[in-house]
């Protein structure tokens, strides 16, 4: 198979793989809040957020693992492939040891999540089993970067779309013939280790001169690693982490069943900006290019160009979730959920508002200088930990969203963008005057939509939510891009699909 049709390939597995893990998690959601109650779920989002917690004692070293494999192999030096993989096994075997150990700890404080002693025991059994298999998990990760550098990216979707079907197939079943949590964890550990078995599989088809041994395990090659691990450890710790603790927050200060209300609505913003990050996000290598041949003016023009282009898929995700949040929870999950509702009108904007400016990560990583994005994320994250506390004891879990909004959009959607802005030499009000038209349109069109459209039809099952949806993100879509969007973009456009170009000529006739 030749690289272009593997790439394609691997594009169509992984898009797939992401819309199957959607639709699975749509149609699984409500069967585990029904099948284990809200208490339980909630219980189980709480361990999730633990779950969480394990994972960034990654420390960023699979990022620099799936690196330097990545380079050595396409140098064909097997000797330093097998040094990184045999090098990182030990790293990983420690840190997995750690994680193991960690979760022996939090199992010790179960009990404030819980008043009965059988629940307490029961979450310590959870706690435990997630951490054993984060800690299992995470020396497979010393395969990273063999499937992907060989473009190999639809074995490795196809795999995890059989296996995420047949556990969620079995949970299902566990599920609903009344077995509880515990056998979800089970499920879920299980499932893990077949998948971990097949990514190793796969890397020994796609590079079969692994070899195992003490000579491999080098000392420079430990440096090598975390010299490069340090910044994107840094990156996901603060960027990641605090969001994750959520369920941990509100658990310790409300219940469990609040976890499960906010889990909701959060998770139905999360399907939202995942779409959207699949249709942008993927300038880095782009942004590499201009910046190692000194090509500023092309930073900036791409900069400028899909910020606008973020900011009109963001405006339609905000004013679609706002209107039509409500009726689809109450058809989603059932009635009950009225506070998801507030949860998904705050998160939204924080969310979305960090997606628009999301492509100055983008330029910073081209540009090496991501540890920018780790000192802001950082103080992000700690202020996010702080009025999450403060917060949650004053509003609920709608204190949650605004903690978690707040300082998102103060530092990812101001703070971060003017300094690389800065850089480039962009004027940050030029960027903002560039979105800012199409968001006060926003305000004016999703208004009068909502008001004509819960005044003059009925939105109640999800036929009526799926079609008025439809509408709703044709009529603004075309409207925003024949009020706003300008003659080089059309130009783009056409390029991408001539279609427009006909009917753009025919209208001018």
């Amino acid at each position: 198979m030749n690289l272009a049709k593997a790439l394609v390939k691997g594009s169509l597995f992984r898009t797939s793989h992401t819309l199957i893990t959607m639709i699975v998690s749509f149609i699984m959601m409500p069967v585990l809040i029904e099948g284990l109650g809200d208490h339980w779920y909630g219980i189980w989002a709480i361990v999730g957020g633990f779950i969480g917690v394990y994972y960034t004692f990654d420390l960023g070293v699979t990022s620099a693992v799936s690196r330097y494999i990545s380079r050595y192999l396409g140098k064909d030096q097997s000797d330093n492939v097998n040094a990184v993989i045999n090098t990182s096994i030990v790293i990983f075997s420690v840190l997995g040891a750690g994680i193991f150990i960690l979760s022996l700890v939090i199992s010790i404080f179960s009990d404030n999540f819980v008043d009965s002693v059988d629940d307490s025991r029961l979450i310590s059994t959870l706690i435990i089993i997630t951490g054993l298999s984060v800690a299992l998990e995470f020396p497979f990760n010393s395969f990273a970067g063999i499937a992907e550098a060989k473009a190999r990216y639809d074995l490795i979707a196809l795999s995890r779309i059989i296996i995420l079907l047949t556990s969620s197939a079995f949970t299902y079943y566990f599920v609903i013939s009344g077995y509880g949590v515990l056998s979800v964890a089970i499920i879920s550990f299980c499932s893990a280790r077949l998948s971990n078995l097949v990514y190793l599989l796969i890397a020994l088809k796609q590079f079969p001169k692994i070899k195992f041994g003490s000579r491999y395990i080098k000392r420079s090659t430990f440096k090598e690693l975390f010299s490069f691990s340090l910044w994107s450890f840094a990156v996901e710790l603060t960027g990641n982490l605090p969001y994750r603790t959520n369920p941990i927050i509100i658990g310790y200060f409300l219940s469990a069943s609040s976890v499960t209300v906010y889990v909701v609505g959060q998770r139905l913003v999360e399907y939202s900006t995942k779409f959207l990050y699949q249709a942008t996000n993927m300038m880095t290598p782009v942004f590499s290019r201009y910046h190692a041949t000194g090509d500023y003016e092309g930073i900036r023009e791409k900069t400028v160009l899909v910020t606008r282009i973020n900011a009109f898929l963001g405006c339609l995700a905000i004013s679609g979730l706002i209107i039509f949040s409500m009726p689809f929870i109450d058809r989603w999950v059932g009635h009950g959920y009225g506070e998801a509702v507030n949860v998904v009108f705050v998160r939204v904007f924080g969310t979305i508002g960090i997606f628009v400016f999301s492509q100055v990560n983008s330029v910073l990583y081209a540009m090496n200088r991501h540890s920018i994005i780790a000192k802001v994320t950082l103080i992000e994250g700690m202020s996010l930990v702080v009025l999450s506390i403060i917060l949650v004891q004053y509003y609920g879990i709608v204190g949650i969203a605004l903690a978690s909004t707040i300082p998102g959009l103060l530092f990812r959607g101001i703070v971060l963008p003017a300094l690389c802005t800065k850089m480039i030499e962009l004027p940050y009000l030029r960027l903002v005057k560039e979105v800012l038209p199409v968001m006060v349109f926003t305000v004016v069109f999703a208004t009068l939509y909502d008001y004509v459209l819960y005044n003059y039809f009925t939105v109640r099952t999800f036929g009526e939510i799926l079609s008025h949806s439809i509408i709703y993100a044709v009529i603004f879509l075309l409207s925003v891009a024949f009020l706003f969007l300008k003659d080089y973009e059309w130009t783009l456009l056409e390029g991408v699909a001539p279609v427009i170009k006909k009917v753009r000529n025919r209208r001018n006739v």
